[in-house]
């Protein structure tokens, strides 16, 4: 008998390999959840939280969590979130977290916990870092002109600031003082 088995969501496309012995109903529900026409961080934190509070194995979370950091899957589709709620589904999703290793019953949930944790990232106030770049863009007057990624990346930051965005700002900003563009 094949250790390994095929879950797949009919219809979507996506299918997932997961070795013997695990449990097929949560991976389908994540499956489900990803394939969502409209899907943002925001609502991963949140379904992570509320996968953890009705007592899903931390083992499957912190493989959704784990793919989600890496950015394998969509940050954002179809809807617009904005940076307040993302940070408040980062808290909610590492306060429920930090409950969970309290109540761990063994190391090796506690690993669990910890390494869910470390895929979560540090948060910080979404809109404070929002209005900083826009703050240091205008400052630069650097123009988000439509069609072209300056546009697309403005509108993430309206939806989706991370700390990364800092970087990205920075990059820009010394790739213009730089001569760059012309």
């Amino acid at each position: 008998h094949d250790p390994l088995k095929w879950v797949n969501d009919t219809g979507s496309g996506q299918a997932a390999l997961v070795a013997g012995g695990l449990d097929a109903s949560i991976v389908s529900k994540i499956v489900d959840l990803e394939n969502k026409s409209s899907w943002t961080l925001m609502h991963r934190f949140n379904s992570c939280a509320e996968a953890i509070q009705s007592g899903d194995d931390l083992r499957y979370v912190y493989v959704w969590l784990r793919f989600s950091a890496l950015r394998q899957l969509t940050w954002q589709r179809h809807y617009n979130t904005q940076p307040r709620h993302l940070t408040g589904a980062q808290e909610n999703l590492t306060s429920t977290l930090a409950r969970q290793f309290a109540r761990a019953k063994d190391p090796i949930e506690a690993q669990y916990v910890r390494m869910c944790l470390a895929n979560v990232g540090k948060g910080g106030n979404g809109q404070r870092i929002r209005d900083d770049i826009l703050h240091i863009m205008h400052r630069h007057k650097v123009k988000e002109v439509k069609g072209t990624w300056m546009e697309e990346w403005h509108q993430k930051l309206h939806n989706n600031t991370t700390p990364d965005d800092i970087h990205i700002c920075e990059a820009y900003i010394a790739f213009l003082e730089n001569g760059g563009g012309h």
